[in-house]
């Protein structure tokens, strides 16, 4: 049988000069709709496959990241319902802009497990019944307010009592009570074990807000918030204090086109 290399094989070897410079191009960026056509077609792959062609296993093209410039994000959906609140997310564009405008206790790493982040550090006890959060120094939101326990323990509240209207009210209900044991520590206290506690804290909805608000826009995440129409748009300037390094982009703008034709060619 002739042996017909799956098209899906192809790597960074398979390619002829001037096309690994179209790849080189692409890692840098510059590449107009003409170019990234013919990318894909001389490859025989799509781009979501690039992996395959970024890497000749000795050594990758690479790039330095460089800050400056803007981009436009076009989810598939939008509409009046739009919330900053991020006890009421529970659309893609919703997340989006949760993840640009506030932080988490905890975050998920790619492998989806719990890593620190606005909590500097998560502890259980013997049995798990009792987690304990240090929390970060030296955060501050948008607004210039410092970070402290009260803005995590009013927040985490939030999703709990009869009257609240999270909607992950019932994933946390095993948490009979959120305590502050330090300005910047608190604890979490169960009515049973949940190991799983930490990953739970890092779902969309448990963005940290302040101290008696519903969040409105100020967080301490990576990007400030300049204008909010729902069902519009929302954009979006660089956090010029953020707690991490970065973010490179200077703005963001975020909106959504919902047929799925016009939104591929915008």
């Amino acid at each position: 049988m002739k042996d017909d290399k799956s098209k899906s094989e192809l790597n960074y070897r398979d390619l002829t000069q001037s096309d690994k410079d179209l790849v080189a191009k692409l890692v840098r960026g510059g590449f107009s709709r003409r170019e990234v056509l013919k990318l894909s077609m001389v490859t025989g792959v799509s781009l979501v496959a690039a992996e395959h062609l970024l890497f000749d296993g000795k050594a990758a093209i690479a790039a330095t990241p460089k800050k400056g410039g803007s981009v436009r994000m076009a989810s598939n959906l939008h509409g009046p319902n739009d919330t900053l609140d991020p006890t009421l997310f529970t659309s893609t564009i919703d997340y989006t802009r949760g993840r640009a405008t506030y932080n988490s206790l905890i975050q998920h790493a790619n492998d989806l497990t719990p890593q620190p982040e606005l909590a500097e550090s998560f502890e259980p006890n013997a049995n798990a019944t009792e987690w304990t959060f240090k929390i970060r120094n030296g955060v501050t939101f948008h607004d210039g307010k410092k970070l402290t326990a009260d803005d995590v323990v009013y927040t985490m509240k939030r999703h709990q009592g009869e009257q609240s209207t999270s909607v992950i009210k019932a994933l946390l209900e095993t948490v009979k009570e959120w305590k502050k044991t330090g300005p910047m520590e608190v604890k979490a206290i169960l009515s049973s074990p949940n190991a799983d506690l930490p990953t739970l804290l890092g779902m969309f909805q448990t963005k940290i807000v302040q101290d008696g608000t519903t969040g409105g826009g100020i967080g301490t995440g990576p990007y400030v918030m300049d204008s909010f129409q729902p069902g519009v748009k929302s954009v979006h300037s660089r956090n010029q204090n953020y707690w991490r390094e970065g973010p490179n982009l200077d703005a963001i703008e975020i909106t959504a086109i919902t047929d799925p034709v016009a939104r591929v060619n915008a």
